[in-house]
């Protein structure tokens, strides 16, 4: 039969891991955003532009300027289909 203070001398000792534990994953949640931020700014691609033209042409009440719209977003999105091949042909040679 168990003695009275048996189970309290043991000491749990995983909870002050947990904070620790926390704030890494905190901050393997917020590294690649902060990354995706910064790289996206560099490549002179507004993403931001394009969802928006694309929103846009969407809710565009006249057929010329959804046409506008979207001949803008197809453009942006082919520039961004040659740019992201050169940068592919570029990390293959290095």
């Amino acid at each position: 039969m168990p003695q009275r203070n048996e189970g309290r001398d043991r000491k749990i000792t995983y909870y002050q891991w947990v904070p620790i534990i926390l704030m890494l994953q905190a901050g393997m949640f917020a590294v690649p955003y902060a990354l995706w931020r910064m790289l996206s700014s560099r490549s002179g691609i507004d993403l931001a532009t394009i969802v928006g033209a694309a929103i846009s042409s969407q809710t565009s009440a006249s057929p010329d300027e959804r046409q506008k719209m979207l001949r803008f977003a197809t453009t942006v999105s082919a520039e961004l289909v040659i740019v992201m091949t050169v940068v592919d042909l570029c990390l293959k040679a290095v």
